[in-house]
């Protein structure tokens, strides 16, 4: 008995589809890329290339009474926009509320 390949490979209306490689293809589409950092001693994702103005926008704080220091640097409101956040930067947010 001879083994016959599937009828759709003879047929010349059949598009034939590219061969299957045996390796898996590293996939190459691309994702937002995040950075790993420390918020006031927790960790979290944030995403890549965003400064320090995204950061507190995204946490919904507004910007009055906020003092923020990274990585050891208290850094003024002006430079918020200029400061570009790495992996494994250290983040501390303090909000003061006033009272008594």
């Amino acid at each position: 008995m001879r083994w016959e390949r599937w009828s759709a490979l003879r047929d010349p209306t059949y598009t034939q589809i590219p061969s299957v490689p045996l390796l898996v293809k590293q996939d190459t589409r691309s994702y937002p890329r995040s950075v790993k950092v420390s918020l006031n001693g927790e960790h979290k994702e944030v995403a890549d290339g965003a400064c320090v103005a995204d950061l507190i926008e995204q946490l919904t704080l507004g910007t009055k009474r906020l003092a923020v220091e990274l990585n050891g640097e208290v850094l003024r409101k002006e430079s918020w926009p200029e400061r570009v956040l790495s992996d494994g930067d250290s983040i501390e947010i303090v909000h003061f509320v006033g009272g008594g």
